[in-house]
């Protein structure tokens, strides 16, 4: 059985029936971070859907709360960039740095406390997000402004469950802080998706025509991006 809300999050999921005599609906969050729904044998798909979409907000924030464990920056912690998994290596230092090195994220920190390490690595993110977005999304329009009217403004966010979005009537798209953290040509596809959301505004067979065009692969590409999360931090 397919649950629509938690496919389009790319939440993982486990759908049962249940061996109770009541006809309830029961969702879980177990320790492998899978979401577990169980359900009286009587009950529809339509129902367990509206069932899920009715506690959406709920399991969206118990989900991330096993999956995602707060991050302490400290050493040896695993880390990922761009697809790759450095190992955070902490020293204290007078002057304040962050920098990769070989197979490390290297911090320099003046004060080794974790809300001081942090905002050093988001300050070291943000620097990148500018260069990297707006490298590729260069890239992307040059390949593709045969078709747009004009070149798109940039903005970048934190999204709890989407990669990106588009404004046609701003020609504006925005794309998750957290892109950084795939391999760039994740990041190039979802810049394409929403550059062709400026000629297609709706996921129409058009949209896909011309998408495919530039990202042929689309399908396992979405699959791909599924293994990474839109609130890694």
């Amino acid at each position: 059985m397919k649950i629509k809300a938690l496919d389009i999050r790319g939440i993982p999921y486990r759908v049962r029936t249940s061996k109770s005599k009541k006809r309830k609906i029961t969702i879980s969050i177990k320790d492998e971070a899978i979401v577990n729904i169980l359900y009286h044998p009587l009950m529809s798909s339509t129902v367990i859907n509206e069932f899920v979409e009715n506690h959406i907000k709920w399991i969206e924030e118990k989900y991330l709360e096993k999956y995602h464990p707060k991050r302490e920056y400290k050493n040896n912690e695993r880390y990922l960039f761009l697809g790759e998994e450095y190992i955070l290596h902490v020293v204290e230092y007078p002057k304040n740095e962050v920098f990769i090195e070989g197979k490390y994220l290297v911090i320099h920190t003046k004060n080794n406390t974790y809300e001081y390490n942090r905002k050093l690595v988001l300050n070291f993110l943000k620097s990148q997000i500018e260069d990297v977005f707006n490298i590729l999304l260069d890239k992307c329009f040059n390949n593709m402004k045969h078709l747009l009217k004009s070149y798109p403004k940039l903005a970048y966010r934190r999204y709890k469950s989407r990669w990106g979005c588009c404004y046609v009537h701003k020609n504006m798209i925005i794309l998750n802080t957290s892109l950084i953290h795939v391999p760039l040509r994740l990041i190039e596809c979802v810049i394409y998706h929403e550059l062709t959301h400026l000629i297609q505004a709706n996921h129409t067979k058009e949209f896909y025509k011309v998408f495919d065009l530039f990202v042929p692969n689309s399908k396992k590409v979405q699959k791909e991006l599924k293994q990474y999360s839109t609130v890694y931090e």
